[in-house]
């Protein structure tokens, strides 16, 4: 193959290798990666999975775009805010093709990686950029061996281990003198090569993981104590997936915001649209009465999304296992019932069963055990007997939601909830916790809340009921308890009320800390998220 990123000759730089990440340091309007992408399709011997990671100060319009690669690019970069964004654009047995879009200025994106490159592309010739500690930086994030190509060569790049080579402008290579440290990622636990995983629960946090270690060639089996996936908080008849408003952008909010893209991507790969889901959008209604519209918004069937997770080949569902106990012999885990029958052998076990993980926890010493409380919830629901006059044309957010319209079996079904009870006594009178989402219809939807609440009270109802885990600052815990090279423990919970927003994430974190690969959030918000903080 002809040299198609500047110097550097991509055949080379992935020669032999299952995934290779790239780094575009400016990445403007896309215009390398749309070179390196049609590179990989047409190469006969590529990597299974290419990660792209670009930086630039904002999202690529899109304007002169021609090619169908260059207007689905452009259409998924599509009102992107400043911060990580994680895309998934070519997806299937051939390979796929993740881009990591980090939109802000260049340094504060470039500390904020934890990858390691296998190439690295810089287009500008910004020498005020490239000073002693950018250039560290960009050391730390590249592999030894890796291919740089840049505009120019600046001395500092020899200083921090660059080796410059020659072809067309300038081509270089990581290769310092010098042993390189361990610690350039001592948050990341020890990185893995794919092997036998157990995940513990098939709700929305066990499933989005056992696809995702799926997809990078994990052989996964997932156990639950009931008879099918999503039968505890996961079952609920459809949830929203909305972004989290805050007057701060806060963590919370930065975070749900990069989940539910992810989420949406794969809601549109793996989900049929106005069935299982649709990208309704939804009207978000605060206390004090002003409205905003969330464009990147859904409902969702969850039960469809986890049922479509589990739907891998290297995926093995095992019903009706409740799992007792966990042992470690011979660098690897096994997991026994309630009748201290092992259940087999694995490399990797992540516990993603709610409160259930509290007793498999009592040997390991985490803080993860006394953050997490119960919080119950109950949902309405109905079907449309009759006309419904003053419907709102899409879901209403706020204090609880309002669905008007969602299509099932026997017709079409409204969905007004939930509640968030922690305590387990007033939880338990259901019709009490169904007055309180009927009481908040009037602020969800003021143009006729009173009258539409009246006019579902007199049509079929039905009510839900289960009980979320959450975490005491309501995000989830997510990271390994027990890590060596060997074997892996890991936790991912405590979603509360927003599994949806934090499934997929949590996902592609989990594999990102285990595999070494580019993470899809800001390396300081990932902290925000583990087990063990704080």
């Amino acid at each position: 193959m002809a040299p198609v990123w500047g110097a550097c000759d991509l055949a080379e730089i992935w020669a032999n290798r299952a995934d290779v990440t790239l780094l575009d340091t400016d990445f403007d309007q896309g215009q390398s990666f749309l070179h390196v992408w049609t590179a990989w399709r047409q190469a006969t011997q590529r990597p299974r999975l290419l990660h792209y990671v670009g930086i630039a100060p904002a999202a690529p319009v899109g304007c002169m775009a021609t090619s169908d690669m260059a207007q689905t690019l452009f259409a998924a970069c599509f009102a992107l805010e400043p911060g990580f964004h994680r895309i998934t654009l070519e997806e299937g047995k051939e390979g796929r093709v993740l881009l990591t879009l980090c939109l802000g200025e260049k340094k504060t994106m470039l500390a904020e990686q934890r990858l390691q490159a296998d190439g690295v592309w810089i287009a500008a010739p910004d020498d005020a950029f490239w000073d002693a500690w950018s250039v560290k930086l960009l050391a730390q994030r590249c592999r030894r061996g890796a291919w740089v190509c840049a505009p120019a060569w600046n001395p500092l790049f020899a200083s921090a281990g660059f080796e410059r080579d020659t072809g067309v402008g300038v081509c270089m290579r990581y290769n310092p003198r010098w042993a390189i440290s361990t610690s350039r990622n001592k948050a990341s636990p020890p990185m893995v090569q794919p092997g036998r995983c157990a995940v513990v629960g098939a709700g929305m946090a066990g499933a989005s993981v056992a696809h995702a270690l799926a997809q990078r060639g994990w052989q996964v089996q997932v156990f639950d104590q009931e008879s099918s996936p999503a039968a505890a908080a996961s079952g609920v008849p459809v949830g929203l997936a909305v972004p989290q408003l805050s007057t701060d952008d806060n963590p919370r909010s930065r975070i749900t915001r990069c989940g539910i893209r992810l989420l949406l991507q794969q809601a549109r790969s793996l989900l049929q649209q106005d069935q299982d889901w649709s990208p309704s959008g939804v009207l978000e209604r605060g206390i004090d009465g002003q409205a905003v519209w969330h464009t990147q918004a859904a409902w969702i069937k969850p039960a469809e999304l986890v049922r479509a997770w589990l739907n891998h080949p290297s995926i093995r569902f095992v019903a009706q296992a409740r799992i007792e106990r966990l042992t470690h012999v011979d660098a690897l885990w096994q997991l026994h019932d309630a009748h201290n029958r092992a259940l087999g052998d694995f490399e990797l076990v992540v516990l993603a069963n709610a409160l259930g993980c509290i007793p498999l926890l009592r040997d390991v010493s985490s803080p993860a055990v006394h953050k997490l409380q119960a919080m119950h919830g109950t949902l309405s629901y109905g079907r449309h007997a009759e006309a419904i006059p003053n419907l709102p044309p899409t879901p209403v957010n706020g204090h609880g939601y309002f669905i008007p319209a969602v299509p099932v079996a026997s017709g079409t079904q409204w969905l007004l909830g939930a509640t968030f009870e922690p305590d387990a006594l007033k939880a338990a009178d259901i019709w009490a916790q169904h007055a309180c989402n009927m009481q908040r219809l009037p602020q969800l939807w003021p143009p006729g809340g009173t009258e539409l609440g009246e006019t579902l009270e007199r049509g079929p109802l039905e009510l839900w009921s289960a009980t979320r885990c959450v975490s005491l600052d309501r995000l989830p815990l997510l990271g390994p308890l027990l890590a060596t090279a060997q074997s892996q423990l890991w936790l991912c919970t405590g979603l509360g009320s927003r599994g949806l927003s934090f499934a997929p994430l949590c996902a592609e974190l989990l594999v990102a800390n285990l595999m070494g690969e580019p993470l899809p959030l800001e390396k300081s918000l990932v902290a925000k998220l583990d087990a063990n903080r704080a």
